[in-house]
């Protein structure tokens, strides 16, 4: 966090970071503001966030398992580890924006 109270989102990795509670609305305006100011200038994580994006929405679609699944708070203590694991920074030198000829 910064001395105003609010974390900030520079760097590919801290976008990284946050991309999830982005995606879910769980920022508040500052964040939100950060991220978009972010992915307008870094094509890399536009790319990043749209694959995200695409991942999320293609498991939501995904039927559910037949029979008994996870139990309610297994799923939520799996969910839980699972936000809070760090997601790997974006190689600020990554692929190029269009394919090799």
């Amino acid at each position: 966090m910064n001395g105003t109270g609010h974390d900030v989102i520079s760097t590919c990795k801290d976008l990284t970071e946050n991309a999830d509670a982005y995606l879910q609305g769980e920022l508040g305006w500052f964040g939100r503001a950060q991220v978009r100011l972010h992915l307008w200038m870094c094509s890399h994580c536009r790319r990043y966030m749209d694959q995200l994006a695409a991942t999320i929405a293609a498991l939501q679609a995904m039927p559910a398992a037949e029979g008994p699944g996870l139990a309610e708070h297994v799923r939520d203590e799996l969910m839980t580890s699972f936000r809070s694991l760090r997601t790997p920074a974006i190689d600020p030198d990554g692929p190029p924006d269009s394919e090799p000829s």
